[in-house]
């Protein structure tokens, strides 16, 4: 897994090898969607002092989007003070609260540390369902209305084949994505994701290039919905600009 990481181009300086490493086990349904099993490792005993912090830069964005960073345990000690370091030395904060039932044991608990989040966040990504889990609202428009009332800056809500709902406290629309033939979304919210960041650290933050910039991550997210697994998935940024164009 580590070799796959590297092969990848991701940086592996706070990796701690020790102990087992948590699984996911996922089923695709008919419809491409997943079912979850977890075996969790030793992922709850990683620690804030495992962190290099002298690999953070200034400029530099840090994504919080592990599904088991909320449970109980070191982990999420080490999420917490890591949120308060990026806020102390004003880096751009995205956060995913990534929930899974099958994980969640104290859901209060999950939600109030959640909406902390959420408050600092500068950008979150959450599904229709989390959406309206963390908010307890029915309906799409009082639950951005309330996440705004959390703190949200940015929000980005997926909606599956209809898009993506985007707002700020000025302004919202649905950002539409693209026709696919989906036979495993598994990856497909970490790599929206992950090409909004991209678009940001290339590019640098603006808000009046949002409904770009989410155009694109729509993108990705979809295409990565077209073939099997999580990283094999994600489509290059050739394939990404080309399907733009022909938009």
């Amino acid at each position: 897994m580590k070799q796959t990481l590297v092969e990848n181009g991701v940086r592996t300086e706070n990796l701690v090898e020790s102990g087992d490493t948590t699984f996911a086990f996922v089923s695709i349904q008919e419809d491409g969607e997943r079912d979850f099993t977890f075996r969790r490792g030793s992922d709850g005993e990683y620690v804030f002092e495992s962190i290099d912090l002298s690999v953070i830069e200034s400029g530099d964005i840090i994504h919080f989007g592990s599904a088991t960073a909320l449970l109980d345990g070191k982990l999420k000690d080490a999420y917490f003070k890591l949120l308060q370091f990026a806020k102390r030395d004003g880096l751009f904060i995205s956060f995913d609260p990534n929930y899974r039932d099958a994980l969640i044991t104290d859901l209060e608990q999950f939600k109030q540390d959640a909406r902390h989040f959420i408050a600092e966040s500068d950008f979150i990504k959450l599904s229709e369902e989390e959406a309206h889990l963390l908010t307890g609202e029915e309906q799409l428009e009082d639950a951005v209305r309330a996440l705004l009332e959390l703190g949200a800056k940015q929000i980005a809500i997926t909606l599956g084949s209809r898009g993506t709902l985007i707002a700020t406290s000025t302004h919202h629309e649905i950002v539409p994505s693209i026709s696919i033939d989906s036979i495993d979304s598994t990856g497909a919210g970490d790599a929206f994701v992950g090409a909004y960041l991209y678009r940001l650290a290339t590019l640098g933050f603006d808000p009046e290039r949002l409904r770009s910039d989410i155009e694109y991550a729509n993108v990705t997210g979809a295409l990565t919905c077209t073939a099997y697994g999580a990283i094999p998935a994600i489509p290059s940024r050739q394939l990404v600009n080309e399907t733009l164009g022909g938009k």
